[in-house]
């Protein structure tokens, strides 16, 4: 967005347009455990304004014989950076099976999930808009401190070494 950075961990997996439902409510409505829920960690979406990081979250399922229905878009092509901005990050679902198996999804009906299996939503991080050598450096800092950002990537995306500016 122009102006300001994205918003961050911004995601509704079962309320429509009620955005970031409380664990404890998704625990009790849903028969799934959060066994954890995080920014994305993927690098991606740099700009002068960064795009808002998306979440990775995992709810492992509680009884057998579930199905799950996902429908993402997004998958295949990142969100687009503007004016000079990074690309960001596809959306994609993985059901990790408790053999250990997993499965990559973007679109589908009727996944038979069972007791002990994870399903790992990850939703997209948002494209950058500007040149992202027009970035503040204290807001580059602050990607530094805040983990949005990897030492190597601020070299790669912003052009200089994070370390010798005082990074992480």
């Amino acid at each position: 967005m122009r102006g300001r950075d994205g918003n961050s961990a911004i995601f509704s997996g079962f309320h429509g347009e009620t955005f970031n439902c409380p664990a404890e409510v998704a625990e009790a409505r849903y028969g799934l455990a959060v066994d954890s829920m995080t920014l994305n960690p993927e690098q991606g979406g740099e700009g002068r304004w960064r795009g808002g990081k998306g979440i990775e979250v995992n709810y492992r399922v509680r009884a057998d014989g579930n199905f799950m229905t996902v429908g993402y878009t997004r998958s295949r092509v990142p969100p687009w950076g503007l004016a000079g901005g990074a690309d960001g990050t596809p959306n994609f679902v993985e059901v990790i099976r408790a053999s250990g198996d997993r499965e990559r999804y973007s679109l589908a009906s009727g996944v038979i999930v069972n007791k002990g299996d994870v399903i790992r939503i990850v939703t997209s991080n948002g494209g950058g808009y500007g040149d992202p050598h027009e970035r503040d450096w204290e807001a580059v800092l602050e990607d530094l401190d805040s983990g949005y950002l990897t030492a190597s990537r601020a070299t790669q995306a912003y052009g200089v070494d994070a370390k010798s500016v005082g990074g992480a």
